[in-house]
């Protein structure tokens, strides 16, 4: 999840089970450090992250429209030298899950 805070923009990854219930390791993430521009944020991790994930507390978490048809998700570990990208094409939409599972 992506909101607005006085500063910028804060992302937390929002873990359920099917029934609707938080899983364990939820709401992780962090705020955006600068400014970002119209086609790249990127959110380092915050505290709470580090104190739930502390392999995490490196984390740094991207979003990127490297097109106007293409956003990728990107994830960087620098303390174990990890990336991972992922590509979403936003011409082919994907309908919503049922609730609770995608929050009615």
């Amino acid at each position: 999840m992506i909101t607005r805070t006085a500063t910028g923009l804060r992302l937390k990854h929002d873990h359920r089970h099917e029934d609707g219930t938080a899983d364990q390791v939820t709401q992780y993430g962090g705020d955006t450090a600068t400014a970002g521009t119209a086609r790249q944020q990127d959110f380092p991790a915050d505290t709470f992250t580090a104190e739930l994930i502390p392999a995490a507390k490196t984390n740094v978490w991207s979003f990127l429209f490297s097109t106007e048809k293409t956003l990728s998700y990107r994830l960087v570990r620098e303390s174990e030298g990890s990336r991972f990208r992922v590509e979403f094409d936003l011409t082919k939409p994907v309908p919503a899950p049922r609730a609770p599972w995608g929050h009615p």
